[in-house]
C-alpha cells in the first residue's frame, strides 16, 4: 500500500490501527527483506546479451551503448533527527530527499543500483564516489562501449585512465 497507492506512515498506521513507529519499523523490515532478494536478480549483462536484447532504435543510433546511467531522486518524510533533516534535504527540491545512481540496459533492464545518498549530496559526487570506489563497472566496461549519459555527467577522464593507466 505505501509503494502502490503512496501512502504514508500515519495513514497506515491509522488504517491497521498501529503505532506509527511500528508501521515505520514493519515498512523497514519489508525494504531490507525486499532489497536483499531483488538484489540477486541486478546483474551486469554480457556484450552480446545486451546487443540480442537491444531495441532496433538502439542499434540504428546508438549500436555501441552498453550502459545507460543516471541519478534518480525520491522524497523522504522529514527525519525527526536534526542531522538525518540536514543530510538530506535537497535545496533544489526544497525537500528531504534521497539520491541514487542507476544503471540501465539500453533494452530497459535495471544492471546496477548504487547506495542511497541524502539530497544534499550532487549527482556528480555520487557518481564519482560509486563508479571509482564503491563498485566495479569501470571493469566492467569493455573497450568500445558507449555509456549514455546526462549532459551533467562528465566520466570521460575516468575512461580515459582506465584505458591508459
Amino acid at each position: 500500500m505505501r509503494f502502490r497507492l503512496g501512502l504514508v506512515g500515519f495513514v497506515l498506521s491509522d488504517i491497521f490501527g498501529i503505532a506509527n513507529s511500528r508501521a515505520s519499523q514493519i515498512f523497514t523490515i519489508w525494504i531490507s527483506l525486499l532489497s536483499n532478494r531483488f538484489s540477486k536478480l541486478i546483474k551486469w549483462p554480457s556484450r552480446n546479451q545486451v546487443k540480442k536484447y537491444m531495441p532496433k532504435s538502439f542499434c540504428r543510433l546508438y549500436p555501441k551503448t552498453r550502459v545507460i546511467i543516471d541519478c534518480t531522486e525520491f522524497f523522504f518524510q522529514r527525519p525527526r533527527s536534526p542531522s538525518a533533516q540536514s543530510d538530506t534535504y535537497s535545496t533544489y527540491k526544497s525537500r528531504n530527499t534521497g539520491k541514487c545512481l542507476l544503471g540501465i540496459s539500453p533494452s530497459g533492464t535495471f544492471i546496477f543500483v548504487s547506495d542511497v545518498y541524502g539530497g544534499n549530496v550532487s549527482d556528480i559526487y555520487i557518481t564519482y564516489l560509486y563508479i571509482t570506489e564503491h563498485s566495479n563497472v569501470l571493469e566492467l566496461i569493455e573497450e568500445g562501449d558507449d555509456i549514455m549519459a546526462d549532459t551533467g555527467f562528465t566520466i570521460r577522464d575516468l575512461l580515459t585512465k582506465k584505458s591508459n593507466p
